[in-house]
């Protein structure tokens, strides 16, 4: 496991949309590179990159939209 928090298992739905969940998704989800720099250098890569994507799009830009833009 290279870093990576543990889901755990609930029975609830509701608890699925609930921020420590969703949280450890989004960490798991992001690739190990970008894991291991600095908060200062991930916030301003992340900064760059989302006003690149929103100068490149004219209307509302989905949130999978945003993730596969910085996993690539």
């Amino acid at each position: 496991m290279a870093n990576n928090y543990y889901l755990e298992y609930s029975r609830l739905s509701h608890r699925s949309k609930s921020f420590s969940r969703i949280g450890v998704k989004v960490w798991n989800s992001i690739p190990l590179e970008l894991r291991r720099i600095s908060k200062q250098k991930l916030k301003k890569l992340m900064h760059e990159n989302l006003l690149n994507l929103l100068q490149e799009q004219d209307d509302y830009v989905a949130i999978n939209m945003i993730i596969s833009n910085f996993s690539n």
